[in-house]
């Protein structure tokens, strides 16, 4: 039993695992690397600019479609202060910020509280409020925090189409495929680049739709459905002071969740990401699990594991005998994997006795 307890624990928090395959063909031509490598150092090396423009979310399931149109807002202040924020209507509802104050300092992530809540959405106007996290992160990666080697070796199917595509004008438009962002594969992606100085992103639409009917069984995403966001970015302002109002917690203060967002993203486990990707187990508990464990690590989750019932244990205890068959090999190559240390093993060694 204590073999199983704790293969439960070390496979219930982990991601669901992305099998072996053969490297994608990430050849990127000549013009594609020139057009997104400007636009990506561009923002890295402008020390203040704003942004307001919109976010375009489209969720379809079926039997149902619901789209959602917010407000974008995208700012950096001299220091590298920077945030993206998404609001559901001008001085309304925030459905998610990132606030990051610098390279070296603190990143969070703000969610309402209601969407940290539901494990799984319980209607579809909260899922689509969901993907304002998706959003926020991306752009917060792609303008402030990621690598450009890393993005590039993401990519997959790299294409330069050029000017005026899909009504952009003036603009050079790059297509490509993200493959094990956020352990999600098969992110379609097109990023416009206004060729007006600065070289900055005018839009980037993403289709989530492939990546996320792979993850596997879920509430949110059925095969043919289709969820695909657009974010419009408005005209770049660099000479004038943003507005100070975003670089705040959202008000008010007690309907909303901070988590520690560069912890979130070094954790592909983390319950954000399970969300993010559509593969949230409907048990509570397991979220939750997730959940602490973005937010506070290892100790953390053993913490609300503590707090189980009775019922939700044999819960996991059934998981880990499906996943796992029991397998101490299987137990130890998660611990591993997820850097759980031999005290925190003990921990969970005498929980389930």
């Amino acid at each position: 039993m204590t073999r199983c307890f704790t293969a439960m624990f070390l496979l219930c928090l982990a991601a669901v695992a992305v099998p072996a395959q053969e490297p994608p063909d990430n050849t990127i031509p000549p013009s594609f690397d020139r057009t997104f490598r400007t636009a990506f150092e561009t923002a890295r090396s402008i020390p203040q600019y704003e942004s307001h423009g919109k976010l375009l979310v489209r969720v379809a399931d079926g039997t149902e479609t619901r789209e959602l149109e917010c407000l974008l807002y995208v700012a950096k202040l001299p220091g590298g202060v920077f945030t993206a924020t998404v609001d559901r209507e001008a001085g309304g509802h925030v459905l998610a910020r990132v606030l990051s104050t610098g390279r070296q300092g603190r990143t969070a992530l703000f969610l309402p509280r209601e969407l940290v809540a539901a494990s799984v959405p319980s209607r579809l106007g909260q899922l689509v409020d969901s993907y304002a996290i998706p959003a926020v992160i991306t752009i917060f990666d792609l303008f402030d925090d990621g690598k450009i080697d890393r993005w590039l070796s993401m990519m997959d199917g790299a294409e330069f189409l050029g000017d005026a595509v899909d009504g952009e004008a003036g603009t050079d438009c790059v297509r490509f495929s993200l493959n094990n962002y956020w352990t999600l594969r098969g992110i379609a992606a097109e990023l416009w680049v206004q060729r007006a100085d600065p070289p900055l992103p005018a839009r980037l639409d993403l289709d989530l739709s492939a990546a996320l009917t792979q993850r596997g069984p879920s509430a949110w995403v059925k095969p043919g459905s289709t969820v695909t966001l657009s974010m419009r970015f408005g005209p770049w302002y660099t000479e004038e002071e943003p507005d100070m109002g975003v670089f705040t917690k959202p008000s008010p203060p007690a309907q909303y969740s901070e988590l520690d967002l560069r912890t979130v993203m070094l954790a592909a486990e983390s319950g954000i990401i399970e969300a993010v990707g559509a593969s949230a187990d409907p048990a509570k508990l397991m979220t939750q699990l997730r959940d602490a464990r973005a937010s506070g690590g290892n100790a953390s989750a053993i913490e609300r594991l503590k707090k189980a019932t009775p019922a939700e244990r044999r819960q996991l205890m059934n998981r880990a005998r499906s996943m796992s068959g029991g397998s101490r090999a299987g137990a130890a190559a998660a611990a591993r994997q997820m850097g759980l240390s031999p005290q925190e093993i003990e921990r969970l060694k005498k929980m389930a006795q």
